[in-house]
Parts: structure tokens; sequence; C-alpha cells
């Protein structure tokens, strides 16, 4: 499996290279990003990734919230545009749906294990309009036996409408990894697997383009990043949130790096 930083960047090249001129961007249609959940950190020094709002968007969806002000105070102030007039992210919130759902995924799992019915829906009938549609449709959850050595390990199937591969993509590797592992830790699955992302447009828009085609020139060595472990909401949550607290995002990389196995 290669790890997300890999994953990131062969994802970048393509679309950059092959992608297809749509509105203001260049668009890969029906696209697949395949990653080691495993390794879910995108360490590439030429991208400067801002790990503090990883960390805080994965606690922030795990934990259930949706009040814009976390993500503002914690890591990005940008973020305040999208926001409804009571300071609410009401549409795009990843977190309720989340937390609501992954009851019923683990109940269905913990009767059979290798169900194909473990599936949460984050898109909503019929959204109302919103600054903050959801990318993300869906997320499936497949324990499987490793052929090698038999071990169980938990894969998860992302579907989304819409994937920035300079942008979003990052950080969605990031948090679908964290959310995973919470489910694998309450189903009693102590390793992940892979992570697929199908997207019906993977796209690059033109404002990014001069960046990517420098970190595609220069960026020959990645780091592979710390192995994340399995385990609770609250123990994942207090990980995230001690690295995010840290003063910038080299700190917060450091320390995000020291949980390495």
């Amino acid at each position: 499996m290669i790890s997300a930083s890999m994953a990131w960047l062969s994802q970048l090249k393509h679309v950059e290279t092959y992608g297809s001129p749509a509105r203001d961007t260049k668009e890969i249609v029906a696209s697949q990003v395949k990653w080691d959940m495993n390794r879910p950190l995108v360490i590439v020094p030429e991208r400067k990734v801002n790990y503090k709002f990883a960390c805080a968007e994965a606690a922030y969806i795990i934990t259930g919230q949706n009040r814009i002000e976390f993500i503002v105070n914690n890591a990005m102030k940008s973020f305040a545009e999208y926001g409804t007039d009571d300071g609410v992210w009401q549409a795009g919130s990843y977190g309720p749906p989340f937390v609501d759902q992954v009851p019923y995924v683990v109940d269905v799992m913990r009767q059979d294990l290798y169900t194909r019915q473990a599936v949460i829906s984050i898109w909503r009938p019929r959204p109302y309009k919103s600054k903050d549609i959801p990318c993300t449709l869906t997320l499936q959850f497949l324990v499987r036996k490793d052929l090698e050595t038999g071990e169980d390990a938990l894969h998860t199937v992302v579907n989304m409408r819409s994937s920035d591969v300079w942008r979003g993509l990052i950080y969605d590797m990031f948090c679908f990894s964290i959310m995973s592992a919470v489910v694998a830790h309450y189903v009693g699955v102590r390793r992940l697997g892979s992570g697929y992302l199908h997207a019906g447009s993977s796209h690059l828009y033109n404002r990014d383009a001069a960046a990517a085609v420098n970190v595609v020139q220069q960026a020959f060595e990645y780091i592979q990043g710390p192995t994340i472990e399995v385990m609770d909401v609250g123990d994942m949550f207090d990980w995230l949130m001690g690295a995010c607290s840290l003063g910038d995002r080299e700190d917060c990389l450091i320390a995000l790096m020291g949980g390495a196995e």
C-alpha cells in the first residue's frame, strides 16, 4: 500500500497532466485515489500543509461538532465565511451525520463483521441552498482478511461528488482515515487497510496550477509519516487537539510524528 504522500503526489500529477478544461479547472471525471490509511498524513515540504487544520477538522468531525468557531479558533480563520448567521456550519459539517450513524455501522458490523451494509451517508436528500454543500456523499466500511497474514483490516470506500486535488484531498485522506480508526476501534478491528476515494470530479483550479506544477517538478522526496493507532473517540480527540494546540504547523507536525510507532 502507498502512503497518503505518494497517493497525493500521483493524483496531483495525473490531474495536472491529463485533466481536461472544465470551467475554471483541469478535471478528471470518475477518478479513484487509493492510499494506506495507516499513513494518512501528506508530508511534502513544498506543499506546506496546514497540519493544525488537519487535526482540528478531524477532531471536529469525530466529536460531531458543527459550530464554525471551533475550526476558526483552532486552525483557520478564513472558514468563518462558510458559517450561517448563528455560527453553525449547517449543511457541510460531516460531524453530525457521522456521529449519528456510527452506532448503526457498529451494530451491523458486530452482527456480521464482514457485512456490506456498513454505510454512512453525508449527503442529505434535496439539500437546501448553502455556502457549504458537502463534497462527500457516502463512506462504506469493509472488514476483510489480509490474504498473506490472515488478519482482519478495515477498508473504507468514500464516494465524493467533488474533490479538489490541491486544497481538499490532502485533508480528506487524513480525516477519512481518522474516522475509520474510530470505527475500527468500536468493532474490535486492530488495523486499518486501504482508503479508496471515488470522485465524480477530481479537479485542480487554475489559480493553483502554477503551485501544483512547481510541486510536481520539485517534490522528489516525501516522508512516510506516522502510523496512526486505532483508538476511541476520546483518546483520538486528545491526540489530535494536543498536536493542534502547539504553536505553528511545524510544531504540530513534530507532535504528530512523535506519535509514530
